[in-house]
């Protein structure tokens, strides 16, 4: 573009001087600053994606009503989960099928599992193991597959006399560290995690033979435990088990395996269990 000779003279005059240089430089560094926050807004604007596939086992079943989540990898590519969020979440239908929407752009690592067990995509229970998934804005991602190999837990529940006792819930809870554990209070493992408040990795009831299977169960080492409306008993290899013991036991779960813990009821937490199975409309416990 061609100036006018007025306008080199103005140029001249104005910014050739010391003030007037001093003032362009002031110009330049407010130009500057509002294209860096141009560049840093532009990013809002981008379009969310979604990723969606499968999550199978090692023999191509399907897992249902299992939790999958984008985990988004913090700035710099750091690995550590806590300092990881979680942008979408979802689960599982019949047929292993997950779909999360609404995924900003960014890299993350796609999780199946209870957050205290978490299997990584393509199929890992190791975190460094894992592949990265970028998202680009706008960006669908399909056929994202977790191929899972859970193990599973089964049981009996019953009356020292061999009785099945019908109804009992089951749950599995994962054995932490004791770096993890401290300073919790109420009914403790071995490591001292609170019983009562750790999460349960997975649950299931008793039939009418007492049995019960713990499936999708992530391999490591579990309390397994018992309850009836808020009475809780946790299983301890070769003995009786009473109601309120803590547990020094635990159960091994391998991969694509399963582990067994039976279930034998001390008398006063059978007959406990009976009436508490009678008021709910359960059968009583056959003595």
């Amino acid at each position: 573009m061609r100036r006018s000779a007025g306008w080199r003279r103005i140029h001249a005059k104005h910014f050739n001087t010391g003030e007037g240089k001093r003032l362009l430089n002031k110009i330049m560094k407010h130009a500057i600053m509002a294209i860096v926050l141009l560049a840093s807004v532009a990013p809002q604007g981008a379009r969310q994606g979604s990723v969606s596939g499968r999550v199978l086992r090692s023999d191509g079943s399907p897992v249902a009503s299992l939790r999958v989540a984008a985990m988004q990898l913090p700035e710099g590519g750091a690995n550590a989960a806590s300092a990881a969020a979680l942008m979408s979440s979802g689960q599982t239908d019949s047929m292993g099928r997950y779909r999360l929407q609404d995924v900003p752009p960014g890299r993350y690592r796609i999780v199946a599992g209870p957050l205290d067990a978490l299997a990584y995509y393509p199929g890992t229970w190791t975190e460094a193991e894992a592949m990265v998934v970028t998202v680009t804005s706008g960006a669908m991602l399909t056929s994202i597959d977790l191929h899972v190999a859970f193990g599973s837990i089964a049981g009996r529940v019953s009356t020292p006399k061999g009785r099945p006792v019908v109804g009992v819930n089951l749950f599995a809870i994962r054995v932490l560290a004791p770096a993890a554990t401290q300073n919790q209070r109420g009914q403790q493992g071995r490591t001292g995690q609170n019983l009562r408040a750790a999460p349960r990795t997975a649950v299931a009831a008793t039939d009418n033979g007492g049995a019960f299977i713990l499936n999708n169960v992530p391999p490591g080492q579990y309390y397994i435990g018992a309850g009836m409306n808020g009475s809780l008993a946790f299983w301890s290899a070769n003995s009786v088990v009473v109601e309120g013991a803590s547990p020094h036991t635990t159960v091994t779960v391998a991969p694509e395996s399963q582990s067994i813990a039976d279930f034998i009821l001390s008398n006063d937490t059978a007959e406990n269990w009976d009436v508490s199975a009678i008021l709910a409309g359960r059968p009583p416990i056959l003595r």
